[in-house]
């Protein structure tokens, strides 16, 4: 009698813990798939971007005629924007009075980009994240709000 009961509880366990691993095997299958989805959308965000820089680059060695299409200066963040980047910040000692970026200096074209790109690549400058020591001087003194501004009066101003 005690071998059987030894045998039934031997089989209920092991039927239990194939159960129980089936389950977690789905799981840990689920989850893996969700974080490769995840590690391969960061990738695809990481090639457009990139992508992006280069094409900047290719296009400020082309030299496009830029023209600002009229920024409207009566929003209070791109006046702030135009401010900084014509005044303190002297973005268009290297990127250019519109823009239209100066391969001499290696600043690409940036009329038109993303605010929010804008924004975060200033940040990760600032921040150390993203080195590059001839914007340093420039971004020591802004902040957050000034980034934004900047990205405001940048992405109002047109490639013709």
């Amino acid at each position: 009698m005690t071998a059987r009961v030894v045998l039934f509880i031997a089989f209920v366990l092991l039927t239990g813990s194939i159960l129980y691993t089936g389950k977690y095997k789905k799981y840990f299958n689920d989850s893996r798939n969700l974080s490769y989805k995840a590690f391969a959308g960061d990738q695809k965000k990481k090639a457009e971007m990139e992508a992006a820089r280069i094409a900047a680059k290719n296009n400020a060695n082309k030299e496009e005629e830029v023209v600002a299409a009229g920024p409207d200066m009566s929003d209070p963040l791109v006046k702030k924007g135009h401010e900084i980047y014509t005044g303190s910040g002297q973005c268009l000692k290297c990127h250019g009075e519109n823009g239209e970026g100066n391969a001499a200096e290696e600043a690409p074209l940036i009329a038109g980009q993303y605010d929010w790109y804008v924004t975060e690549q200033l940040g990760y400058m600032k921040a150390g994240t993203r080195v590059n020591d001839k914007m340093m001087p420039y971004l020591k003194d802004l902040n957050s709000s000034d980034f934004e501004a900047l990205a405001a009066y940048i992405k109002a101003l047109r490639v013709k």
